[in-house]
């Protein structure tokens, strides 16, 4: 969906930056996040929900299960026949719905999502199959070695996804409150 240019600006900006579909009707009906419980992404998911809550629409908390979610000490200390993935799903779950507590955000329009997978490809799954008109992601902006080691999700998500996409910044560092600046 987006080309070099606003990959770039997302990388780059020291504040959060929309990148506007060409399907955007300025009203969401639907509003997904993703969370790995970051602090990139809890600061994501409440600018989402305060998004939902303003326009009314379906908030969708979607957490997607991949191998970094595997507590090594669980599995050396499991019992004959018990499964791993229903362990390590359970774990999630829990852990899922205590973010969600801890956030304090209103529920009367929240739907929490659990998969496994791939988080970028989950979260562009997600999307279409809710019809989420805004994508919320977290940006720590990794760049170099670093970056193209570790990839990044919101970096996919924003090549793959065909909905808007918001990257929310983990930290704005020197910014001020003036929301037009336009510095990067």
């Amino acid at each position: 969906m987006l080309g070099s240019t606003t990959r770039g600006l997302v990388h780059r900006s020291r504040t959060s930056v929309l990148a506007v579909s060409d399907l955007w009707i300025g009203k969401a009906a639907n509003v997904l996040a993703g969370t790995d419980f970051s602090e990139a992404s809890k600061k994501a998911v409440l600018e989402g929900a305060a998004i939902a809550e303003k326009q009314d629409a379906t908030f969708h908390l979607l957490h997607v299960i991949d191998s970094k979610d595997t507590p090594e000490k669980s599995v050396a200390g499991m019992a004959n026949g018990v499964s791993i993935r229903k362990l390590i799903k359970e774990k999630a779950r829990s852990r899922l719905e205590a973010f969600v507590q801890s956030l304090g955000i209103e529920t009367n329009h929240l739907q929490i999502h659990l998969s496994w997978g791939t988080p970028w490809h989950d979260i562009c799954h997600t999307t279409e199959t809710f019809q989420a008109d805004l994508v919320v992601i977290g940006n720590v902006g990794r760049r170099g070695v670093k970056g193209l080691v570790l990839g990044n999700t919101a970096d996919r998500v924003l090549s793959h996804c065909k909905s808007s996409v918001l990257a929310v910044k983990e930290r704005t560092q020197g910014v001020g409150t003036d929301p037009l600046r336009k510095e990067c």
